[in-house]
């Protein structure tokens, strides 16, 4: 998705300087509210600021061959830190 919107920002903007970030989604909610930065994309609702959606994506879900899923049983689950916004699944 970045790759297709910086070429499109630049074929429309060609004197337009972009400076890109990769920070995680609580960090570039404290950048926007700092107004150090124009505009973020991210995987997460951060804050009160307005947002469109670009796009969706799919959750896969992956298992060994030979997982047997028991009911009324926990599932162990490998994600990622607090932050990650598939932990509120």
């Amino acid at each position: 998705l970045l790759p297709f919107l910086l070429n499109r920002i630049a074929s429309v903007y060609p004197r337009l300087a972009v400076d890109v970030r990769i920070k995680r989604s609580q960090f570039i909610e404290t950048m926007l509210d700092n107004h150090e930065i124009d505009l973020a994309l991210t995987t997460a609702r951060i804050g009160h600021h307005p947002r469109t959606a670009l796009r969706t994506a799919p959750v896969l879900w992956h298992c060994a061959p030979d997982f047997q899923l028991q009911m009324n049983e926990p599932i162990p689950l490998v994600v990622m830190d607090e932050t990650n916004p598939f932990r509120q699944l």
